[in-house]
């Protein structure tokens, strides 16, 4: 499948697992405000996403005014994110944006950092990728359409939504496997 160039990719995002590849925001958004909505991506279904991103952010000026937000996030090496620092992952990540995931090889690995990863849990379709695609629901208004659920999901009375933020939870893991 042709992938498109995206403009504004960064080699010292990339080292860093994942980076803000676009905020799209209107002029009278700033402050203390957050995104309204954060999408991760990577790959071949980046540049969808940004187009999905354009449309969520036309629909999130009716819905919260002028304080409409989408960020865009490549991710493409969730590993190499997991490595840096809090600080680093909350500037990318930030508290209370609801985030869903676009990511055609699956789910799983993005329940980490995704209030709803948005994939394929099927294999063994067999057609030109823009087919399966289309069939899968990755089409600029099916993940609108889910973005903006996921919005009205985590929206609180005073007009904008709230999530809990996925990187104050504790990890636990065990301590590494050392045979005698």
């Amino acid at each position: 499948m042709a992938v498109l160039p995206i403009l504004g990719t960064s080699i010292e995002g990339v080292s860093r697992g994942g980076y803000v590849l676009e905020d799209i925001k209107g002029e009278g958004n700033g402050g203390d405000w957050y995104p309204t909505l954060t999408l991760l991506s990577s790959g071949t279904e980046l540049a969808l996403t940004l187009q999905a991103a354009q449309k969520m952010y036309e629909e999130l000026q009716v819905v919260v005014g002028k304080r409409a937000w989408v960020r865009v996030v490549s991710m493409p090496c969730p590993q190499l994110f997991d490595t840096q620092s809090l600080s680093y992952k909350h500037s990318v990540l930030p508290g209370q944006t609801p985030i869903m995931s676009v990511e055609a090889a699956g789910v799983s690995s993005w329940y980490k950092y995704a209030h709803s990863p948005f994939g394929i849990t099927t294999f063994g379709l067999s057609a030109p990728a823009p087919e399966i695609y289309k069939h899968m629901g990755f089409t600029v208004d099916n993940l609108a359409a889910h973005g903006m659920g996921l919005v009205r999901y985590f929206m609180k009375e005073g007009g904008y939504p709230v999530a809990p933020s996925l990187l104050d939870f504790p990890s636990f893991t065990t301590p590494p496997m050392h045979f005698h």
